[in-house]
């Protein structure tokens, strides 16, 4: 005992001896365990005849073998059960024994389970391992510290790596899913003014009516822009889903008319009626819009009691004949600078080829 420990019994008591004999039957089990582990795996691994590999590089290899992930996940687990005991690493290499000659081929063995592998490494049948000299170098192993992902490969069985997909028109996130096209073609319908159509083309994620061209119709004043051509569904924006899977996205959208406040015009802008809430303090004033260019006889005959004073603004470029006839209450005619058609001196109105067109009271 002596001899073996390299110490007098002088020098250690009882206590120290018992622990350090247990150390050494641990590291003989430990050895002894490694072998008939990495014995088994010679019989599942098909490997090159002429390389030697250490437990831990076959220990890389196995994952791929199916049914043998326990049994890795043991001889790791002693791997390093050694190094905490401070065994040299050198002394982890196992020879591959028999893969050293040509094998011979013979039918593959079952595959061993992790309990099948612990228990024939315990069997009092095994036989002494071979091992390496120190010299021997041990292979680095590499672990990688990023998960680099390919689309379309697969990282785990039945589970596919799928590329993001951006939500935008043109494109879709589900396969199979209808796509929205990205541009969107409107067609502005005049609905009585002018032009009759007109079409243009814009981003189905930018539809805004506010760059529309506004259509122009004499006697009306244009009220927006509606789905249908009889102006009860008002345009309030776009949905691009609703044009999903669609060949062609089209928009069809119709101009809304209303009258003039206080008055009510022909198609040609001529004014056939007016309300009360035209004359302000006995002042008529014809409308200054261009959608009204002029004022029929008769007109009038609704506030022609009230009247005392007209102003006639440049836009108004026709005046029926007797227009201003039956204002028992008129002083006074003015037509604006600029004017084409008319102008005003003292009150009386002139056509510009010096025609009395109507007068005051007084003339």
């Amino acid at each position: 005992m002596e001899m073996v420990l390299g110490l007098s019994r002088s020098e250690i008591d009882i206590e120290e001896i018992r622990k350090r004999i247990c150390y050494i039957l641990l590291a003989v089990l430990l050895i002894i365990s490694l072998a008939f582990t990495a014995e088994s795996f010679e019989n599942v691994v098909a490997v090159d005849t002429k390389d030697s590999w250490s437990v831990r590089e076959r220990a890389d290899v196995l994952p791929d073998v199916a049914g043998n992930s326990l049994a890795i996940e043991d001889v790791l687990t002693a791997v390093n059960l050694a190094k905490a005991l401070n065994l040299p690493e050198e002394n982890l290499l196992v020879e591959a024994g028999s893969m050293t000659a040509e094998p011979a081929v013979t039918p593959a063995p079952a595959k061993t389970s992790s309990a099948e592998a612990i228990s024939a490494v315990t069997a009092p049948t095994a036989t002494a391992p071979t091992v390496t000299t120190p010299d021997a170098v041990v292979p680095d192993v590499i672990t990688p510290t990023e998960d680099i992902t390919t689309p379309g490969v697969t990282d785990t069985p039945g589970t596919t790596v799928v590329p993001d997909a951006t939500d935008t028109p043109g494109t879709t996130d589900t396969p199979g899913a209808a796509v929205i096209p990205e541009t969107l073609t409107i067609h502005l319908n005049g609905n009585g003014g002018e032009p009759a159509l007109s079409t243009m083309t814009e981003s189905m994620d930018a539809v805004s009516a506010e760059g529309w061209s506004v259509p122009f119709r004499p006697g009306k004043v244009f009220d927006g822009w509606y789905l249908d051509a009889g102006c009860t569904v008002p345009f309030t924006g776009v949905n691009p889903e609703d044009y999903a899977g669609a060949d062609a996205a089209v928009l069809e959208v119709y101009a809304g008319w209303r009258e003039l406040d206080g008055f009510a015009c022909n198609d040609a802008g001529h004014i056939i009626s007016c309300a009360g809430g035209s004359v302000i303090d006995g002042i008529f004033a014809l409308p200054s819009d261009a959608a009204c260019t002029g004022i029929e006889a008769g007109a009038l005959s609704s506030v022609a009691g009230l009247i005392t004073e007209v102003y006639i603004p440049a836009n108004i470029t026709y005046i029926g004949p007797g227009a201003f006839d039956g204002l028992g209450s008129l002083m006074y005619i003015e037509a604006a600078p600029g004017n084409p058609n008319y102008y005003s001196v003292g009150g009386v109105l002139y056509t510009m080829s010096g025609e009395v067109v109507a007068a005051p009271v007084w003339f």
